[in-house]
């Protein structure tokens, strides 16, 4: 009896030993519930919800528009965070440690106090997570798997301990399940600034928004109120286009669908019996669309084309409605391709045809007063508002673009906002705001179309991104490299339409005003080129020779037939050439200059013939160089600036120094075009200096800081001369009556800005970079 209650306690206990194994076993699979919203302390100025790290430092910490106000101290701890946690999320995905998705969230508060928050999905996910934290310099809290990170440690104070009940921390967690980021009370920089937002029922209140810059205080801001409309017939939604295989397709359509394709924003937007497709550059797409047409009728102004009976069901791919009868009608306006089946569509709609559809992002919208319940189960489409805001205090305008959702007493919202300023009453033209950061502003291309000029930049992705004066996006190009000469405006018929030609490290374009390809080009090369490309027009008659060197030795002369010249033999010299070919004629006798890494020099002819070599060499530390002929060899110079003396040398090989220095060089530049004789720049400490080519000083003028770049740009009759020190720049004028004044100085720009006479009017534009924005004002 007594085995019997012994072998039945050891049972017992070995039970309730297994089971709390099992129960501990249990615990550690258990998903973990995903409290990060309802633990976050109350009110803050900016909530964003994201998948990844990885996805904040991209797109948002690096992004000036959301975290402009940020000091950079700030901000750059933040980065820094950002790309630990990063590194932690990625080490730990390695090992297995698994995050609930969308559960990342990042939230600013006043007083420059942030938090970043997260769940892991299980509860043995948690031990590790703290492991990795314990390695880092960061301050953490854990509640049940929700983490809560920042360098503060009075913000992780206010963690509260149990879940808020309100609706709004019960809204937010529901919609973290969403796939896309989501911004809660948010002061965001546009071009100027934008606020916070209320609601009442169906009225939109803003407490303060763009340029009432005469208020002291957010309080001080007026109200405005504005009603809007919900439409439960329109969609919007990412679109990929594939049309079918090209052997179905009529040769007519399978050009309009490749334009369409290389121009189309991948979204779509769908009213009624209506399908609009947003487009970068709808005047490429519209000049091929009278090939699909049988008439072209007008409509509200608008040109609409009669697509022909054949070719109507080759467009069932591409729209959201079905096509009934055969009938379909194109119309194109400046940023939309809209396909409709009646040309009633078209009046109904008119309005939404016009809008920047490419602007607008998704949101869910919400009735008023739902459920905590029934928000779980919504299944309301996707809905965008648009509304039009104008100011009555000032004659400007606004347009904004707003996914807006509200439920029970709270409500929530996201904008985007695209500004109408009136130029007469500020000198602020326009911003350019791009996805990733724009490197350089390369120079413009002479349109003969509008009579204007576009501007051709760089991004940081080796795109070139064309912009006509209104900041609207004509067309991408990809390159493999940055682009390493300037921009050249060539005319191949000679009938003043031109094209653009430019070189990279391997390759030589010509692009014309559509950003396309044009003959040959681009021509590749299995060398490397070792100096930007230099086009000369010899008689000034258009006859434009591309000249550069490969690292192979070898300097090359091609025409824009993209094919070496007639009688041209390449030119072999064991030396790389640095500098960009010059070209000059003395007497009977053409010169094409060679400038060599080592500094040496040697003159060749039209044909690749050598002409000579000279003994004396450039200084390695050249700064820069000028080529100034005369009818004899002996009475033209290469003039050449160091960082200590201005020297020369003649073509007949004789050396002269002009000047000594007392102070060191900082950059200099010649100035060789416009005006009368050429003259030298230089950049000393804190002076900026001009002599004549006889080493005499004519100018000399105190800078408000060391600059240490100096460029010159020739625009109409008149020099302006740019001085850069990393992000702060100035510019000086220097006129034909050899006047010399600042045109602007402490531009804040992230590379070195540009002029441009943009509507060609003599009104002279600024365009400079903020990282992600090119800007453009006018100069007085």
């Amino acid at each position: 009896m007594k085995k019997k209650v012994l072998y039945t306690s050891v049972f017992a206990i070995a039970a309730l030993i297994l089971l709390t194994w099992m129960v501990n076993r249990l615990n550690r699979q258990t998903v973990v519930e995903n409290k990060v919203l309802s633990y976050l302390p109350p009110q803050p100025t900016t909530i964003l919800i994201f998948e990844t790290p990885t996805e904040l430092y991209n797109k948002y910490l690096t992004n000036n528009l959301l975290f402009k106000k940020i000091a950079f101290p700030e901000k750059e701890n933040l980065m820094m965070i950002c790309k630990q946690i990063d590194s932690m999320y990625q080490a730990a995905s390695n090992l297995g440690i698994h995050f609930q998705n969308q559960s990342f969230v990042f939230a600013r508060y006043s007083n420059h106090q942030w938090l970043m928050a997260f769940a892991v999905r299980q509860f043995k996910d948690i031990s590790p997570t703290k492991k990795f934290l314990s390695h880092t310099s960061l301050q953490y809290i854990e509640k049940d798997g929700n983490f809560f990170i920042s360098d503060n440690h009075k913000i992780l104070q206010n963690i509260i301990v149990y879940p808020h009940k309100d609706f709004w921390y019960e809204s937010l967690k529901n919609l973290s399940k969403l796939s896309f980021p989501l911004y809660v009370y948010q002061r965001t920089d546009t071009a100027e600034r934008a606020y916070h937002v209320n609601f009442n029922a169906n009225e939109i209140t803003f407490g303060g928004f763009i340029r009432y810059n005469h208020k002291k205080n957010y309080s001080d801001y007026p109200k405005s109120n504005i009603d809007f409309q919900s439409f439960d017939n329109i969609y919007i939604q990412d679109f990929t286009l594939n049309p079918p295989k090209e052997d179905s397709i009529f040769s007519a359509i399978a050009s309009f669908v490749s334009y369409l394709k290389n121009n189309y924003q991948r979204k779509k937007i769908t009213l009624s019996q209506t399908t609009i497709v947003p487009v970068s550059n709808s005047e490429s797409i519209r000049e091929v669309l009278p090939q699909l047409s049988d008439s072209v009728i007008s409509v509200n102004h608008l040109m609409v084309y009669s697509v022909k009976k054949k070719y109507v069901p080759y467009f069932n791919f591409l729209l959201a409605h079905k096509i009934s009868d055969s009938v379909l009608y194109i119309a194109c306006t400046e940023y939309n391709v809209s396909f409709v089946s009646s040309t009633d569509e078209l009046i109904r709609w008119k309005d939404w045809l016009m809008q920047d559809w490419s602007r607008c992002s998704y949101y869910l919208t919400f009735e008023k007063n739902i459920s905590a319940e029934r928000l779980n189960n919504h299944r309301h489409p996707f809905v965008p508002f648009y509304f039009v805001l104008t100011s009555t205090t000032d004659t400007n305008s606004y347009t904004y673009y707003a996914d807006i959702f509200s439920s029970g007493n709270a409500n929530y919202f996201s904008f985007i906002s695209q500004i109408q300023q009136n130029p007469q009453n500020n000198q602020y033209l326009w911003a350019y705001s791009h996805d990733v950061p724009i490197d350089k502003i390369l120079g413009f291309f002479d349109d003969h179309k509008t009579n204007t000029y576009f501007i051709v930049m760089q991004d940081s992705l080796n795109h070139l991104i064309c912009l006509n004066g209104n900041a609207e996006k004509l067309w991408t190009y990809t390159l493999d490299s940055p682009v390493e000469s300037e921009i050249f405006n060539v005319d191949i018929l000679k009938n003043n339409k031109h094209q653009l030609l430019f070189s990279t490290k391997n390759a030589v374009y010509l692009l014309d005003r559509n950003g396309k390809n044009v003959g040959r080009f681009p021509i590749r090369f299995a060398s490397d080129l070792t100096n930007p490309i230099n086009v000369l027009d010899y008689e000034n008659k258009k006859n434009y020779r591309i000249w550069f060197s490969t690292k192979n030795g070898y300097t090359y002369n091609y025409t824009l037939d993209g094919k070496l010249a007639d009688q041209f033999r390449p030119y072999y010299y064991p030396h790389e050439i640095k500098f960009p070919v010059t070209f000059t004629s003395i007497g009977q006798s053409d010169y094409i200059i060679l400038i060599a890494n080592d500094g040496s020099i040697v003159a060749i002819s039209r044909k690749g013939d050598g002409r000579f070599a000279l003994k004396n060499k450039l200084p390695s530390d050249t700064r820069d160089y000028l080529l100034d002929a005369a009818n004899v060899l002996s009475n033209s110079y290469l003039y050449y600036c160091t960082n200590k003396e201005f020297c020369r040398i003649s073509l007949s090989d004789e050396l002269k120094c002009l000047k000594n220095f007392e102070e060191e060089i900082i950059a200099a530049r010649f100035i060789d075009k416009t005006i009368n004789s050429p003259l030298l720049l230089t950049l000393s400490n804190h002076h900026l200096n001009i002599y004549n080519l006889k080493g005499e000083l004519q100018e000399n003028i105190q800078t408000d800081t060391i600059y240490n770049q100096v460029r010159v740009q020739y625009l109409l009759s008149d020099v302006y001369i740019i001085l850069s020190n990393g992000k702060r720049h100035a510019i000086f004028k220097y006129d034909t009556e050899k006047n010399i004044h600042c045109v602007t100085k402490n531009i804040q720009s992230s590379a070195p800005p540009m002029l441009c006479p943009l509507f060609k009017d003599n009104q002279m534009y600024l365009i400079y970079l903020q990282r992600n924005r090119l800007c453009i004002k006018k100069t007085s």
